[in-house]
C-alpha cells in the first residue's frame, strides 16, 4: 500500500538506501497495525462531550500521485475535548478545541488544557512543536503559546499546517521549571491534513 512512497523516496536518494527504507516502511506498518491499545494504535471514540484517547503512528503517505492523502490509519480523529495521557503518566493533555475544526491546511488555533493526574491545572511550562514526522521538518511558523488563568486554558497559534498535506504532529510537553530541555511529561497528537 505504501510501497510507492518508499520507492519514490529511495529514487530521490539514487536508490542507495532502498532496502533500508523498505524495511523501515514494513516495520512502521507492523507497529501501526496491532490490535491492542499499545502506543501507535488509535483507540477510543469521541461523542458529545466525550474524549478520544490514543496515539497515531507515522508512516502514512503525504500526497500520493493522484493528489489524495493516505494517512488516516496513522492519524488521530479530531473531536473537541480529545485527550491523551502523558507518556510519563503524570499529566493529561486535552485539545479543547481547534479553529477550524477539524484542523485543516491553514493556520489553525488550538485551545489546550493540561492537568496533573489529580486534576490540578498545569499553569506554566507548555512547549509546542508542530512538525511532519514523515518528513522531519517543523512548521515554518513557530507557534505562540499564551495561558488564560480564568479558564485554565492555553491558546496555541498558529498551528500552521498550510505548507503541505500529510501527517502533522502537534507535540505538547511540559518543560521542567529548572531546565527547559527536560520534559516532565509529553503527548503527541497526529492529524491527517488533506
Amino acid at each position: 500500500m505504501f510501497q510507492h512512497i518508499w520507492r519514490d523516496y529511495a529514487a530521490c536518494l539514487g536508490g542507495r538506501f532502498a532496502p533500508t527504507f523498505i524495511f523501515l516502511g514494513a516495520l512502521s506498518l507492523a507497529a501501526g497495525c496491532s490490535d491492542d491499545s499499545t502506543p501507535g494504535t488509535p483507540t477510543g471514540s469521541g461523542g458529545t462531550g466525550g474524549a478520544t484517547t490514543g496515539t497515531g503512528g507515522t508512516g502514512g503517505g503525504s500526497g500520493d500521485k493522484d493528489g489524495s492523502t493516505d494517512c488516516m490509519p496513522f492519524a488521530d480523529t479530531y473531536v473537541a475535548n480529545m485527550s491523551k495521557p502523558g507518556k510519563n503518566n503524570l499529566m493529561s493533555f486535552k485539545i479543547v478545541e481547534s479553529t477550524p475544526a477539524p484542523p485543516a491546511k491553514t493556520d489553525n488555533a488550538f485551545k489546550v488544557q493540561v492537568t496533573t493526574t489529580g486534576g490540578t491545572a498545569v499553569t506554566e511550562g507548555l512547549k509546542v512543536r508542530v512538525w511532519m514526522p514523515d518528513h522531519g521538518h517543523d512548521s515554518p511558523l513557530p507557534p505562540v503559546v499564551t495561558y488564560d488563568p480564568m479558564t485554565s486554558t492555553y491558546t496555541i497559534k498558529p498551528v500552521s499546517t498550510k505548507v503541505m498535506p500529510g501527517i502533522w504532529r502537534v507535540s505538547l510537553r511540559i518543560a521542567d521549571a529548572m531546565d527547559e530541555q527536560i520534559s516532565v511529561d509529553l503527548a503527541d497528537f497526529n492529524f491527517c491534513i488533506p
